[in-house]
């Protein structure tokens, strides 16, 4: 098809094909490739992340001694159970971590997490104080602003995490095969 413009004469040439049309986008595609590289590197670090936090395990294993059989705080972590700081009040029968890491005469293995039996006005310290069981035959009187209520969740599952990891690397491959697919096309 000849289009006259003044004196200059041009040609633009249609593809004879469908075929000839599909490589054309294609290469404009791959021309935009470097984008996809850059959303590949993102997806990368994305699986890494992943993997990091599955394999990071509870919060719960951050504290400077750890649990030892028979205190509340190893079954929790036995039973894949982790916790997090709330706001609620201290009363008989909730969850509570000692916020105080480095407290005095405390039992080997005693952990941070315990249960409230008994709160009451403490007359030597002037504030309330609960009565805490840390299991392993423990239990100690601990002034409210060294203690913190906590909330007992479920952990996650390692698989559960890892899952989100395994189906974006398994469409980023399925992509890559394509794009591979597509090349050849490019080469006839």
């Amino acid at each position: 098809m000849r289009s006259h413009c003044g004196n200059r004469s041009s040609v633009y040439n249609e593809p004879k094909n469908q075929f000839g049309l599909i490589r054309g986008a294609l290469k404009t595609h791959r021309a935009q490739r470097g984008n996809f590289i850059s959303v590949q590197f993102l997806t990368h670090v994305l699986y890494a992340l992943v993997i990091l936090l599955a394999m990071s395990g509870s919060t719960a294993f951050a504290q400077m001694e750890p649990a030892l059989p028979g205190s509340i705080e190893y079954s929790l972590i036995t039973n894949n159970y982790t916790w997090f700081q709330t706001s609620d009040p201290i009363t008989v029968g909730i969850y509570v971590e000692d916020l105080l890491t480095d407290r005095l005469n405390q039992p080997v293995g005693r952990g941070m997490i315990g249960l409230v039996t008994e709160t009451g006005w403490d007359a030597d310290y002037n504030e309330m104080a609960a009565t805490v069981d840390f299991g392993r035959n423990y239990s100690v009187g601990i002034v409210f602003p060294e203690l913190s209520a906590i909330q007992i969740v479920p952990e996650p599952s390692s698989a559960l995490l890892l899952l989100p990891g395994v189906l974006l690397w398994r469409a980023a491959l399925s992509r890559r095969r394509g794009w591979k697919s597509n090349s050849a096309i490019d080469r006839q």
